[in-house]
């Protein structure tokens, strides 16, 4: 009997190896599947942005529960519903700006909640519609009490020229708002468009990172009367082409427009006279008051509608260090700005539009004249003296139209345009380019001071001259009128 011999069983490594392979890859396609989900939904998610911000662009009334935030996904607001686009305008039905800053502050820090929510400023307290409470009537006896003058001053917050402008003409204005950048720099400020300073809390020394938005400060860290406008485009991501520096991106007419979209939906019965006055310009409000009172003798700031300034003949607008307009005006005028073209991309088409790279000074005229057939008022005295200076009083009284030529200043103004020491009224309403506190404080000594300050005793001949001529007009004795 033969024996059998037994085979020896199979291996099994080539079926694992095989198993192994097979685990492998339906694990990828799991973990690939996963992954092209989330990838999906945030494409979805990012659309979903992307169509409510231009959303937001054409509406620049949206409103997030009563309060304006920028709202971001990295941050947990409890108070508010979170939304997906990237900034948010401002509540339109808000009267109490402080209080909707320092809820806004408190809700997207809430550190600060048990913090004393005042300012450390609230120079300028709210006045309400009665003609008997305004400042204009304790500094006039009354007489332009029907008359009040709104001060909007488009801004990039430095707090050494709020102070100054508060401290000098600011203070003589009825109303007085600064419309500044959502985006703040504390530490340092800006120098003509250059982005400056340094982080003193940051290792790198990034220029960027010390511009914050300004819910990310504690409440109370801004005067009350500082309204802050939050824009669809971004303020940073320039570099100047010359030095390659970082610059800001200048958005100043989407800027212009919503800020008179806010004082006319919040502020409108505030007064019946409102001017666009740049930062470094020194402004007599009184001088305002008696332009349109005693000299145009204009009674009809509700329905009347008027536009006013330096004209400039070669481009028939209005120059922007100082634009008035009167109540009707900036109440016809915002309607225009709610429902005008928003976001083209392209460059100038005359058009009244919001258009990145537009100029204000341009698209004002353009909105007035084409949807309201409104055209600019030139501010000249009978003696053809103009109320507002361009450029330094001081320079103005020594610009010869014969000696220099017809540059843009003088091109197309008619012959008998005054110049030199006959170039200015003498109840002047602004005059614009003064970059220095310090040179709007001596203005301030200049004009208002006692006769024998400093300031004056350093004047020059002709400046002194024309200065004692607007104190002579505006009735600013000896001892000056350095209060209101």
């Amino acid at each position: 009997m033969k024996s059998i011999r037994r085979q020896p069983k199979r291996s099994n490594s080539k079926c694992s190896a095989v198993q192994l392979v097979v685990s492998t890859l339906i694990v990828l396609s799991i973990a690939l599947l996963f992954t092209a989900f989330q990838l999906m939904h945030r494409l979805a998610r990012d659309n979903a942005a992307r169509d409510s911000s231009l959303s937001t662009l054409q509406n620049p009334h949206t409103v997030l529960s009563g309060k304006a935030v920028r709202a971001t996904s990295k941050k947990a607001v409890a108070t508010q519903e979170v939304v997906t686009t990237r900034e948010v305008f401002y509540d339109a039905s808000s009267a109490k700006i402080t209080t909707d800053q320092q809820s806004i502050a408190a809700a997207v820090n809430p550190k600060t909640t048990n913090k004393v929510l005042t300012s450390p400023y609230d120079p300028w307290p709210d006045h309400p519609y009665d003609p008997k409470s305004t400042p204009g009537v304790l500094r006039s006896n009354g007489i332009y009490a029907s008359n009040r003058i709104y001060c909007m001053i488009p801004f990039v917050w430095r707090k050494d020229f709020y102070d100054t402008i508060m401290s000098t003409w600011g203070r003589r204005c009825d109303q007085i708002y600064f419309f500044t950048d959502s985006i703040v720099n504390l530490e340092s400020g800006f120098h003509k468009d250059f982005i400056t300073g340094v982080d003193t809390n940051n290792n790198n020394n990034n220029n960027q990172t010390i511009y914050r938005h300004y819910t990310d400060y504690p409440a109370g860290t801004f005067p009350s009367n500082v309204i802050f406008i939050n824009m669809t485009r971004s303020w940073d991501g320039c570099l100047d082409l010359k030095t390659s520096k970082p610059k800001i991106c200048r958005h100043i007419w989407e800027k212009m427009w919503r800020s008179w979209v806010y004082v006319s939906d919040n502020h409108l019965q505030r007064a019946e006279w409102f001017c666009k006055i740049d930062y470094d310009t020194y402004f007599f409000p009184e001088n305002l008051q008696y332009y349109i009172q005693d000299y145009k003798r204009w009674d009809d700031a509700t329905t009347g509608q008027h536009y006013f300034g330096h004209l400039l003949y070669h481009r028939n607008i209005i120059a922007g260090p100082c634009a008035c307009w009167s109540q009707k005006t900036l109440s016809d005028i915002s309607q225009v700005y709610k429902r005008m073209p928003k976001g083209y991309p392209g460059d100038e088409r005359n058009k009244c539009e919001d258009r990145a790279g537009a100029t204000e000074e341009v698209s004002t005229s353009k909105c007035l004249k084409y949807e309201l057939n409104i055209l600019p008022d030139e501010a000249i005295d009978d003696h053809h003296r103009d109320y507002i200076m361009l450029d330094p009083y001081e320079n103005h009284l020594k610009w010869n139209r014969t000696e220099q030529g017809e540059w843009w200043f003088w091109k197309n103004k008619e012959k008998e345009r005054g110049q030199m020491e006959e170039c200015c009224a003498h109840r002047p309403i602004a005059i614009h380019k003064y970059k220095y506190t310090r040179d709007i404080v001596r203005l301030e000594q200049e004009f208002y001071g006692k006769e024998d300050n400093d300031y004056r005793k350093k004047m020059k001949e002709v400046n002194r001259k024309y200065v004692d001529k607007v104190r002579m007009a505006m009735n600013i004795g000896m001892e000056g009128n350095l209060t209101i």
